[in-house]
C-alpha cells in the first residue's frame, strides 16, 4: 500500500513539473515574437520617416544638369536642348563700369554668402547645373569648361541669380571642318572708317560701328576665314608676345575666330567705345549686334580686314 502510494505522487509530481516547463517554453515564445514584431514595426516607422526624409530634402533642392535642364518642370520652357548645353546672359546688372548696381556671382547658392566676381551686362556663361534652393530662389552654377591662361585666378564655385538674367540653349563650340557647307556670306572690317559691314552675296545684311586693335596691337589686315564660334569664352591677358595688359574677363560674349593667333569678332561688355581703335587686335561689337552676327555667320565664310 505504501508502495502504490509513493507510485502516485512521484507521477504526480512528474506532471506538475511537466506543465510548469511547457507554461515556461510557452511565455519564452510569446515574448520572443513580440519583440519581433516590435523590431519589425520599428524598422517600418525608421524606413517610412527616411523616405520621408528623402523626398523633403529632394523636394526642397531639385538640381537638373547640363541640357536636361530644358526638361525641367519647376523651370520655364526652354528650345530642344537635345546635344546642346545650356547658357545664361546677364541683363540686369552694371554695364560697362563696375559700380554699385553690379550684380554678383556667390561662393553658395545664397545672396549672404562670399561674393565672387562682379558681373556685367551683356555677359554669356555656362551652366553646370541649376538649383532650387531652401528659400525657393532658383540659382544657377557657372563652371568654365576650356583652357585657361591663367587658371590661378578663377575661384570655384561660382552662383548667380536666375533673376538677373536669361538662359539658352547652345549647341556650344563650332568648329569648321571637311562637312562644313559652302557658304556666299562674308564680312568685311574696314580699320579706317571702324565699321563692319556683313554681307550675304551682293546683299547687305547689318553694317554696324566697331573697335578693332590700337596701334600697338592691331587688328591683321587681310584675308581670311571663319573657322570656330563659341557663344562664350574666358579672356585673360596679358599675352606673351602680344600684350603686357592685365585683364581678366570671364564670359565674353557671341565669339568667331578668324585667326590662330586670337583676333575674333565678339562682343563686349567692358566698354563701349565703338568707333575708335580700342582692343588687343580683336573685333569688338555691342553685345546685341554681336549675337545678331554670331547667329547668322557661316563657319567658313570669308572675314576681309582692310584699312
Amino acid at each position: 500500500m505504501k508502495d502504490l502510494q509513493n507510485s502516485t505522487l512521484l507521477k504526480l509530481v512528474s506532471l506538475m513539473i511537466t506543465i510548469c516547463l511547457f507554461g515556461i517554453i510557452i511565455t519564452v515564445i510569446i515574448n520572443i515574437d513580440k519583440k519581433s514584431s516590435a523590431q519589425a514595426s520599428f524598422n517600418d516607422i525608421e524606413v517610412t520617416h527616411m523616405d520621408q526624409a528623402v523626398s523633403r530634402i529632394e523636394n526642397s533642392l531639385k538640381v537638373v544638369e547640363g541640357p536636361a535642364l530644358a526638361q525641367a518642370s519647376y523651370l520655364e520652357p526652354l528650345p530642344d536642348a537635345t546635344n546642346h548645353h545650356v547658357y545664361f546672359e546677364i541683363l540686369d546688372s552694371c554695364f560697362p563700369e563696375i559700380d554699385d548696381e553690379c550684380a554678383y556671382s556667390y561662393s553658395e547658392p545664397s545672396s549672404t554668402s562670399t561674393k565672387r566676381k562682379a558681373l556685367r551686362q551683356g555677359m554669356v556663361l555656362f551652366v553646370k547645373r541649376s538649383i532650387t534652393g531652401h528659400d525657393g530662389e532658383l540659382w544657377h552654377e557657372i563652371d568654365f569648361p576650356e583652357w585657361l591662361r591663367y587658371p590661378g585666378r578663377l575661384q570655384l564655385p561660382w552662383y548667380v541669380q536666375d533673376n538677373i538674367g536669361k538662359r539658352f540653349t547652345n549647341i556650344g563650340v563650332l568648329k569648321l571642318n571637311s562637312d562644313t557647307p559652302e557658304t556666299n556670306k562674308r564680312i568685311i572690317i574696314e580699320r579706317s572708317s571702324q565699321m563692319l559691314y556683313a554681307y550675304e552675296g551682293e546683299e547687305l545684311f547689318l553694317a554696324t560701328s566697331t573697335a578693332t586693335g590700337i596701334l600697338n596691337t592691331p587688328t591683321p589686315r587681310g584675308h581670311f576665314t571663319a573657322f570656330m564660334k563659341t557663344p562664350s569664352r574666358y579672356m585673360q591677358g596679358p599675352i606673351p608676345g602680344i600684350t603686357s595688359k592685365y585683364y581678366d574677363l570671364p564670359g565674353v560674349p557671341w565669339n568667331i575666330y578668324f585667326t590662330h593667333q586670337g583676333a575674333i569678332i565678339h562682343g563686349v561688355y567692358w566698354h563701349n567705345n565703338f568707333g575708335s581703335p580700342y582692343s588687343n587686335g580683336c573685333v569688338n561689337l555691342p553685345t546685341n549686334i554681336a549675337r545678331e552676327i554670331y547667329e547668322w555667320a557661316d563657319l567658313g565664310m570669308s572675314i576681309i580686314v582692310r584699312d
